[in-house]
């Protein structure tokens, strides 16, 4: 655990959570880096999957699809598939004029696909550190900042989609916003 000193509101003004992914990941040691929000969930085979699909592919970069509810999870819980249920359609609409997403979601996503949309959640992406190295970690934005850095990564390597459901969203939540019991 990580404990800063000032709150990034206090820092920059505004909520800065990548001030705080980025002193997560100067401290880090190891090869990959994964991120998890604080209101989301990760399954518990995710970064093996993560981590052999890199392996296989040579992609720098991973992420998954996940299921997307409002407040905690409850593993008997219904919900919406993140990609392959809940934005399909949406994306499908943002896609039209290309070939992008004839068959479902391709497996491998370069910069052509992901510029037209974020398609990516921050909690499903496992990297190489030294990925995050050549790109200068997260830029300090009020917002966007997870889409700006998935960009930047993209001039350097794809990402390998796994189609498996690896992460729980809470959309309720964010920002650095806590569950109150």
């Amino acid at each position: 655990m990580i404990h800063l000193e000032k709150s990034t509101k206090e820092l920059f003004g505004y909520t800065c959570v990548a001030h705080v992914r980025n002193t997560g990941i100067e401290k880090s040691s190891g090869k990959y880096i994964a991120f998890c929000d604080d209101d989301d969930i990760w399954f518990p085979y995710k970064l093996e999957l993560q981590i052999n699909a890199m392996k296989r592919s040579g992609c720098k970069m991973s992420c998954t699809d996940g299921l997307w509810g409002e407040g905690e999870y409850d593993k008997n819980g219904r919900y919406s598939i993140y990609n392959a249920v809940f934005f399909f359609n949406i994306l499908k609409d943002k896609y039209k004029n290309t070939n992008l997403l004839d068959n479902g979601f391709p497996d491998i996503w370069d910069l052509e696909f992901l510029k037209i949309h974020n398609c990516v959640i921050c909690s499903s992406v496992v990297m190489e550190k030294d990925l995050l190295d050549i790109i200068g970690n997260m830029k300090h934005l009020k917002s966007g900042e997870d889409y700006d850095c998935w960009l930047s990564a993209l001039n350097h390597t794809n990402i390998v989609y796994l189609k498996d459901i690896c992460f729980y969203y809470d959309s309720r939540h964010g920002y650095g916003c806590n569950y109150e019991h």
